[in-house]
């Protein structure tokens, strides 16, 4: 159930660097891709310490926070929230995802981005896949419950000369297949339902939000739209039992999707100051707070004020993914 984030164009002023991510809290949608800067500078803080894991950790259900800034991924117990290990050396870290068996999913950053494969609680990665050969930027990933497939959202090429697409790791292993559609450009975010099917979020040339549909075994997008007017710019969504959640300013929209729609069926109030990144679990909404240095757990549907806050550690969080102890 990983979070699902529309493009922004963030400008950290503590950075020299340009990054494509998600939609958060009321923030307008960014322009057309013309107007995206032409080169991406990285001026990360990495972390040069050793990968540690707690001897524990692997016993513990685990929450993966992938920091931008730090060029690692910070490991908390869920939902206590207590540091229990880092994995360092993820330069720009940004999209997190998980799999059924609790193997985690991290992409990197650069010329050649990369997505890095860690078992529950290790330190190492076991498996590294190459996304491509056009310097593409991961943005977004999600793992098909039914099949294994691992599907990433490149929003576009690194300096922005080229459109975007989706790519499907088979079994998340080996090369992708890449599939892309003109009606949306610049894909930024991908979820899958427990059926296998994959919903999309990006932008089309104008820089207006759409949404689509890949439908298990196919290698097309269908249009999907939500039938409802959202208060503001939609941000991340996870798919969550058999509903569609999406993240828009302060509030989480619920959809029951049917066809080529959503209807939507209730909506949470959560506190300041939104997500940026976001997964359901267990009744837990879990987000990456929108320009704070901090992860935030809400009980679900109940929204209001989080439960629990987490900073240990955390400079510039991205994607969030809960890894279950097996």
């Amino acid at each position: 159930m990983k979070g699902f984030s529309i493009s922004r164009l963030m400008l950290s002023s503590c950075l020299s660097v340009y990054v494509l991510a998600a939609y958060g809290g009321s923030q307008p949608p960014i322009g057309a891709p013309g107007t995206m800067p032409q080169t991406f500078a990285f001026a990360t803080q990495a972390d040069r310490g050793r990968s540690w894991m707690s001897p524990n950790a692997k016993r513990k259900d685990l929450l993966y926070v992938a920091d931008s800034q730090n060029s690692n991924a910070r490991v908390y117990s869920y939902p206590q929230g207590a540091l229990v290990g880092t994995l360092s050396g993820i330069y720009g870290a940004w999209a997190a995802c998980a799999d059924k068996e609790g193997d985690v999913f991290i992409s990197t950053l650069g010329y050649n981005p990369e997505i890095l494969e860690y078992k529950h609680g290790g330190k190492k990665p076991i498996a590294v896949l190459q996304d491509g050969d056009s310097a593409y930027f991961p943005s977004d990933c999600s793992v098909d419950p039914s099949t294994g497939n691992l599907a990433v959202a490149n929003a576009q090429g690194y300096y922005g000369e080229s459109s975007g697409n989706v790519a499907i790791y088979a079994g998340a292993q080996g090369s992708p297949t890449f599939i892309s559609d003109n009606r949306i450009p610049y894909p930024s975010s991908c979820a899958y339902d427990d059926k296998g099917n994959l919903y999309i979020g990006g932008q089309d040339d104008y820089g207006r939000v759409k949404f689509a549909e890949i439908k298990r075994g196919k290698e097309n997008f269908k249009s999907f739209r939500l039938k409802t007017k959202l208060c503001c710019v939609p941000g991340p969504f996870v798919w969550n039992n058999d509903r569609l959640d999406v993240a828009a300013g302060l509030t989480i929209y619920e959809f029951k999707a049917k066809g080529r729609s959503g209807r939507e069926t209730m909506t949470v109030e959560i506190s300041t100051p939104g997500v940026n990144w976001m997964t359901i679990n267990r009744g837990t909404l879990v987000g990456s707070g929108y320009d704070r240095a901090a992860v935030y757990l809400w009980r679900y549907p109940s929204g209001g004020n989080p439960y629990e806050t987490i900073t240990q550690g955390l400079n510039m969080p991205e994607g969030v993914a809960i890894s279950p102890a097996r």
